[in-house]
């Protein structure tokens, strides 16, 4: 399962024509200062970043015309959608790879005998209200109609936060000294893998079994011990 690509039509400095930004194994995006390139990963968190924070819509996020005055603007709507594909399910040297997917019943199938894909889309609305920010409503779809059709209503599911989160966007942005950064997010990721990890018993009651070992060799110190047993008896009288 890959990320093949992105559509994106009225969200920030994308106008109201679709514009789709297609992804192959290793993609860059070049572009003059304020193109869209940070625009358009910010758009994928919207929808699978793992911070909460990054997943919300604020009224900038919906596209102004240059000609169109902000506080002239009454309401917005805005889409971004992303298509996922899934080369596992192609036959490569005569043998046939098999997927079960956690998102099979939304697949979409163009044709007989095409390769499945998977569209997820997030429709936004904004409207002017007694509030600064307006009024904004959004929600995720699972879209389970062809590319080349048009949506409707019934071809519109809603998707869970538990499945999206089955798909994570990770965005590390530019700063002067990115050796922090990376060393940060690469955790976040090394914690991710080792979570989604199906432990066996075995390896569990050995991991406990060090680690009880390990806390009782470190109790040993006599400074530890006393910073132990201080924390435990104040903590006594604050805890009944």
């Amino acid at each position: 399962m890959k990320l093949s690509k992105v559509k994106l039509c009225r969200y920030r400095s994308f106008g109201n024509k679709e514009q789709t930004i297609s992804f192959n194994d290793l993609t860059a995006l070049i572009g003059n200062n304020s193109s869209g390139k940070t625009a358009a990963l910010s758009a994928l968190c919207k929808i699978f970043s793992d911070n909460s924070g990054e997943r919300i819509l604020q009224r900038s996020d919906f596209y102004i015309g240059k000609d169109t005055l902000p506080e002239e603007l009454e309401e917005q709507d805005l889409y971004i959608e992303a298509v996922f594909v899934f080369d596992e399910l192609l036959e490569e040297d005569g043998e046939k790879k098999y997927s079960i997917p956690p998102f099979f019943e939304s697949l979409v199938v163009d044709r007989p005998g095409s390769t499945p894909y998977l569209r997820i889309r997030l429709e936004a609305s904004w409207e002017k209200s007694n509030n600064a920010e307006g009024s904004i409503e959004s929600k995720i779809y699972y879209i389970t109609c062809p590319e080349e059709a048009d949506i409707t209503e019934a071809d519109r599911n809603s998707v869970s936060r538990h499945d999206l989160d089955r798909i994570r966007m990770i965005y590390v942005p530019a700063m002067r000294d990115p050796s922090k950064q990376l060393k940060n997010v690469s955790g976040t990721m090394m914690f991710q893998v080792m979570r989604s990890i199906n432990w066996s018993d075995t390896t569990k009651t050995c991991v406990k079994t060090k680690i009880q070992e390990l806390n009782e060799e470190f109790l040993k110190e006599k400074g530890v011990s006393i910073l132990k047993d201080a924390i435990h008896y104040q903590w006594k009288d604050l805890r009944k």
